[in-house]
């Protein structure tokens, strides 16, 4: 019976938690990629510079935000996963593992691409 209960919390909220964490970090990346790219002039003409700062923050939140949503799925999940099984309850581990990873690492890039934003003036 315990296991039923399980199946279907990652078949319902469950899977909704791992997609939106799966998803958190490439959505933050590309937005602040876009975002940022558009703000420049308008930053500059303001001299707002900060804002692009700013939105490199926010990104990183996100991210950190899907990275920590991951951590929560694999810790309600550690205990029943098997790393050799197909069962669903197992790639419902590899995919918080994944999550947490891809937000880890998109993180990072969201960090070196702020830095030249804080070092050098983004208009000049």
């Amino acid at each position: 019976m315990g296991g039923h209960e399980a199946r279907d919390y990652w078949e319902d909220w469950g899977l909704v938690l791992l997609w939106t964490s799966m998803l958190a970090g490439p959505l933050a990346f590309a937005l602040n990629l876009q975002v940022g790219y558009a703000l420049v002039k308008w930053a500059c003409s303001r001299e707002q510079e900060f804002l692009l700062v700013v939105v490199a923050l926010l990104a990183v939140a996100t991210a950190a935000g899907g990275a920590w949503l991951g951590w929560s799925c694999l810790v309600k999940v550690r205990d029943g996963a098997n790393e050799q099984g197909g069962r669903l309850v197992d790639r419902s581990y590899f995919m918080a593992v994944v999550a947490i990873g891809l937000n880890l690492l998109l993180m990072l890039q969201i960090v070196t691409s702020a830095v030249p934003t804080i070092v050098l003036s983004p208009c000049e």
